[in-house]
């Protein structure tokens, strides 16, 4: 197999070259083999950046950074988890690593979270519990064959064919957030699902009602594809009907060049429900929402079942205090040209007196204020008020109108 050890040193910054070779050093001492596993192994072979570094220990991966402090006390213990024995080291050069133990899961409830079996397993078994071959690539760490390639599943043969193959054939069962995660990385990578993949992925849709489904992975899942932005992937979305793991049919045509538009112009908070907001309003919601998000569609539903609104004021009160995601999704739900009108040109309309000018004009505190300030906005968004002077020459002419 390949050794990738020079290609490893050109990669990646000096610093993290040199905390990898430590840690090298350290495992030979310590008597664990190490690896590199995964998608930096993958962005490795493609040639991509790599962003974040894991290592894998073929042992405890908590025992082994207690060494790897022991050597260095500039090491920080940044995160521990004693039940998967993973950790986060920080080293002193400011090199953040994740360690984690090798160890087998199985699922006895499939569909949700898995539970650890066994600690310390051969790393040939510990890639078999990941999701593709292209991500169940290993490159060692140890001195004996440092920067090696080890390919315990035909890995570097996908990669090259620029496929997405699961590991078994109830890879979807055991965790359908798989699905999402092959979206995910098909769009990053531009690769496609293998053949017999996309066949159980077809098979599983399409008994999704005989399985019970964690929906917090699938959600995470479907959160970190959409916040992409690539219109591509909820093209995917649409054309595999991998709708089905929230919706049971979704005949509504939507344009995602659009969709990206408008994320890119506005720039909201939760980029993902922008995408995936139509069909939690128009499906049944799976999800366990946060606050925000549960606000989001309930603002999208309330503007649904009221008539759209016609000049500036109404259009002002109708999207008032509303957050850009609800009204982007009412707009790709609706077509509504009233929302882009609200947010391009309404939105930051503020009236410059306030109640305090009404009581100095002697109206005293009552219901009447927001009849009055909303006929002064209402004016306003007419473009006849321009100035804080015209503002209050209006609010005496009305004071005026009520006395008489």
């Amino acid at each position: 197999m390949f050794n990738l050890k020079e290609k490893l040193i050109h990669a990646l910054p000096v610093q993290v070259v040199d905390t990898l070779l430590f840690c090298s050093e350290c495992a030979a001492e310590f008597n664990v083999n190490i690896y590199l596993v995964g998608g930096v192994v993958r962005d490795l072979l493609l040639g991509r950046d790599i962003l974040d570094i894991d290592i894998t220990v073929e042992g405890d991966a908590v025992e082994f950074s207690e060494f790897l402090i022991q050597k260095d006390s500039g090491i920080k213990l940044s995160r521990v988890q004693n039940d998967l024995k993973t950790s986060k080291l920080l080293f002193k050069n400011g090199i953040e690593i994740d360690f984690a133990s090798t160890r087998t899961e199985s699922y006895p409830v499939k569909g949700h979270l898995p539970v650890v079996d066994s600690i310390g397993v051969r790393i040939d078994e510990d890639v078999r519990r990941r999701d593709f071959t292209v991500n169940a690539l290993v490159l060692s760490l140890n001195q004996s064959n440092y920067g090696e390639l080890l390919d315990f599943v035909d890995g570097v043969s996908d990669l090259e064919k620029r496929v997405l193959r699961v590991l078994h054939e109830g890879s979807f069962v055991d965790d359908p957030s798989r699905i999402i995660r092959g979206l995910k990385f098909s769009v990053r990578l531009g690769f496609n699902l293998e053949e017999k993949t996309f066949a159980l992925q077809e098979d599983y849709l399409s008994k999704l009602s005989n399985f019970d489904i964690s929906y917090s992975r699938v959600k995470s899942e479907l959160m970190q594809t959409f916040s992409l932005n690539v219109p591509d992937a909820f093209d995917k979305f649409i054309e595999q009907r991998l709708y089905r793991l929230i919706i049971n049919n979704f005949d509504f045509y939507i344009n995602s060049d659009i969709i990206k538009n408008l994320v890119d112009k506005y720039k909201p908070q939760s980029v993902w429900l922008v995408y995936a907001g139509c069909f939690l309003v128009l499906g049944e919601n799976r999800f366990d929402l946060n606050k925000r998000e549960k606000k989001i569609l309930f603002e999208v539903k309330k503007f649904l079942v009221n008539n759209p609104p016609y000049d500036n004021f109404s259009v002002y009160k109708f999207y008032e205090d509303a957050l850009t995601e609800s009204i982007l999704i009412y707009y790709i739900i609706t077509k509504s040209q009233s929302a882009l009108h609200y947010l391009d040109d309404l939105r930051n309309v503020r009236l410059s007196v306030s109640g305090e000018d009404l009581i100095a004009a002697g109206v005293k505190p009552s219901l009447e204020f927001k009849k009055i300030l909303d006929t002064l906005l209402e004016e306003k968004l007419s473009g006849s008020l321009l100035t804080r002077e015209d503002e209050l020459k209006f609010l005496k002419f009305q004071i005026k109108q009520l006395k008489k």
